[in-house]
């Protein structure tokens, strides 16, 4: 895990994460508490316990690290009814568990909702589900040696632009060269727009975006 190499690897650097919607995701770096002392995580009572205007939250840490921020905070710096109402929340956990079932069922079916549009689809979610994934670790590292060597870089393929221009952002390549598809009005029309990118016009279609006669 990379987070927990950057924790192991700068131990005098104080690390803070913030988990503020860890009962939605059901993730955490809880675990790794044991064994970090240069390790804080923050939680709030504001999002799945539904307490935003009472201003409450709690963290994880050592115990060091809790000494040290109670010498720190003001011991006044929670009001009496915010504490009553955390411990409340607290004692009805039950409720919170069903209301975060709501919310990630209620996103679920608005994801959908949005993918069975014509003129608006999803790609980063698919980026982040699907493509990401598949990357080669390899060929990033070849990528990244190259960008810093200030070298140009350009993604030529014969898939579609609209998803690998999310890639390709998303990895800081500015170039791409890939097929284009109609729209109107933000509408995709699903029919190709100029010449595609298979065999010979691959080039063809590079020099047409960068100047290849140096």
């Amino acid at each position: 895990m990379k987070l927990e190499s950057l924790i192991t690897k700068y131990g005098d650097m104080l690390f803070v994460i913030d988990e503020a919607y860890y009962e939605f995701c059901g993730k955490s770096v809880a675990y790794l508490l044991p064994t970090m002392q240069n390790l804080i995580i923050t939680r709030t009572f504001s999002k799945a316990f539904g307490l935003a205007s009472f201003r409450i939250g709690y963290c994880l840490s050592s115990v060091q690290n809790i000494a040290a921020l109670n010498l720190l905070r003001n011991a006044k710096n929670i009001t009496h009814l915010s504490q009553v109402a955390a411990i409340a929340a607290l004692k009805d956990k039950e409720y919170m568990e069903s209301y975060v079932k709501e919310v990630v069922l209620a996103r679920e079916f608005f994801i959908n909702a949005l993918d069975s549009m014509r003129e608006f689809k999803l790609y980063p979610y698919f980026f982040e589900k699907e493509l990401l994934l598949r990357v080669n670790e390899r060929i990033m590292e070849r990528v990244r040696y190259h960008q810093k060597m200030g070298h140009t870089i350009a993604i030529v393929s014969g898939g579609f632009e609209i998803y690998i221009r999310i890639f390709a952002k998303h990895f800081g390549i500015q170039y791409v060269v890939a097929v284009s598809l109609e729209s109107s009005e933000g509408v995709l029309s699903g029919n190709m727009a100029g010449i595609h990118t298979m065999e010979h016009r691959k080039l063809y279609k590079l020099s047409q975006t960068l100047d290849l006669s140096m």
